[in-house]
């Protein structure tokens, strides 16, 4: 695996780290201040906003990355240039159309999701920023400058809290927590949109030129994920609004914040994902692409599941820290924590058969997972409410990932299946014997070392995964510190 790609990769974990970090600080007070039915409502604003986005966006970030990744490969900035601002341009129409769409004055479609008018500048902005800014993280991605997404991240999701303590000196808990949340996709869009510009500003070729044929392109690889994308984001974001619409605001936030921690915990693997996407659309040998996928894939498994095991043993705590009536959401995010492994392996091969142009079976997996997902929707929530959805959730990974092993299968491409199963039970094994002693939650930090410890033991940490994480923290002394690494490991046995 080149430098490029382990820098690439460190940078978009870092900024995911940040952005989970102040995400989950500021769910902690805001849940704390307002309690289950505030973040029901913005739970509710957020996922109709992601719902019309994803509509209008047509996935063109995705159809960008394909062909930029190409361009900047090739030092062919003046394409990069041009299809950048193409897919900039498009976006904001787009966005506009869809608005149009929605706010009209023939039929309320705010007043058949159950969102109050006041809230419609909200949906209106996170809808043209998400797409700003998934453009200009896809661009930065692409040409492997991920590590200038990382100041803008921490900055914006930073001002969250400043922000919920400035509004709720003038407002009522639910619009300051409403506000702050939103207004941090407006100060990222802006600073990577500022950066994006400098970037360009400083290549070949002019901004504006060829713009009908370079949006052909685009389309051409966007399109075939875009419908597959909607069907995804249905499956998730249906389930957000059935439990608002059905059980109410209160229902409502206890189901989000167990989903927002099953987020965060992904958002490492979605980074590596976003990097194996630029690097599988420029790599022609499948055996290159195999490898990469075996060490990425593992990578995720070592760190989210031990993670997860920890999480899942301690969910009552976790969720106490949000305020009080959270503790009935334990169950939802226990639930949520024990589709990790289905989650990792249906992402990666997902972006894999993408970058592929495997246009049909991204079609087909992307339906395996939401019909299930809606159908149940509509049976469980009204009887079970988030649990149900969750629940819901759930079955639809097993049959997307049932699915995924048989294109697995018929591409030839072998995963090892029994080290991942191996990394999946070992933590959680350990987990569920310290939970007997009733030590809390210092004992499941024992148990996370110890985890580890057994997996170096049973030589499943190999001397190349140590290596991986080191080369992406560190550049000229990387293979140094590794080198010292595992021979201390060694001395004491590990290894």
């Amino acid at each position: 695996m080149s430098e490029k790609i382990k820098k690439n990769m460190f940078w978009l974990w870092v900024s995911s780290l940040s952005s989970s970090g102040s995400t989950f600080i500021f769910w902690v007070i805001a849940s704390n201040i307002a309690g289950p039915g505030s973040i029901g409502l913005v739970s509710a604003i957020s996922s109709f906003s992601i719902i019309l986005f994803t509509i209008s966006h047509l996935e063109i970030s995705q159809g960008l990355k394909r062909h930029i990744s190409k361009a900047a490969a090739e030092n062919h900035w003046p394409q990069f240039k041009q299809q950048t601002t193409s897919a900039l341009i498009f976006s904001l129409l787009t966005s506009t159309l869809i608005l149009a769409f929605v706010y009209n004055p023939f039929f309320d479609i705010f007043e058949i999701v159950g969102i109050d008018k006041q809230f419609v500048p909200i949906v209106i902005m996170i809808i043209f920023t998400v797409g700003i800014q998934s453009i200009t993280t896809t661009v930065l991605v692409s040409s492997f400058n991920s590590k200038w997404v990382f100041i803008p991240t921490v900055v914006s999701y930073g001002s969250r809290i400043p922000l919920l303590f400035l509004f709720l000196l003038f407002f009522q808990n639910e619009i300051s927590i409403v506000w702050s949340y939103s207004l941090t996709f407006l100060v990222l869009s802006i600073l990577l949109l500022g950066i994006i510009l400098l970037f360009l500003k400083k290549k070949e070729g002019v901004f504006i030129s060829n713009t009908k044929n370079n949006l052909s392109i685009i389309l051409k690889a966007s399109i075939p994920k875009w419908i597959p994308t909607i069907i995804g984001v249905l499956g998730m974001q249906i389930g957000v609004l059935a439990v608002f619409s059905i059980k109410g605001t209160v229902e409502g936030g206890l189901y989000y914040i167990p989903l927002s921690l099953f987020t965060v915990l992904l958002l490492f693997a979605a980074s590596i994902n976003n990097v194996n996407f630029s690097v599988f659309s420029g790599m022609k040998e499948k055996i290159d692409r195999e490898k990469i996928l075996q060490k990425t894939l593992k990578l995720s498994f070592l760190v989210t599941l031990p993670i997860g095991s920890v999480i899942f043993f301690n969910t009552s705590l976790i969720m106490q820290i949000f305020g009080k009536g959270f503790e009935s959401s334990s169950e939802i995010l226990g639930i949520f924590v024990l589709s990790f492994p289905l989650v990792l392996i249906s992402d990666s091969i997902f972006y894999l058969l993408y970058a592929r142009a495997k246009d049909k079976e991204v079609l087909f997996l992307g339906l395996f997972g939401t019909v299930p997902r809606l159908i149940l929707y509509f049976i469980l929530v009204p009887e079970f409410g988030g649990i149900g959805a969750a629940s819901s959730i759930v079955v639809g990974t097993g049959f997307q990932v049932a699915l995924t092993f048989w294109y697995l299968h018929k591409m030839k491409i072998k995963l090892p299946l029994l080290e991942f199963t191996v990394i999946s039970i070992i933590p959680f094994a350990i987990g569920f014997a310290i939970q007997q002693t009733n030590i809390g939650i210092l004992g499941s930090f024992v148990g996370l070392i110890l985890t580890y410890i057994i997996l170096l033991r049973l030589h499943i940490i190999k001397e190349q995964d140590i290596g991986m994480v080191v080369n992406m923290i560190f550049k000229n002394k990387s293979s140094t510190v590794t080198e010292k690494i595992c021979s201390n490991l060694k001395k004491i046995y590990l290894m």
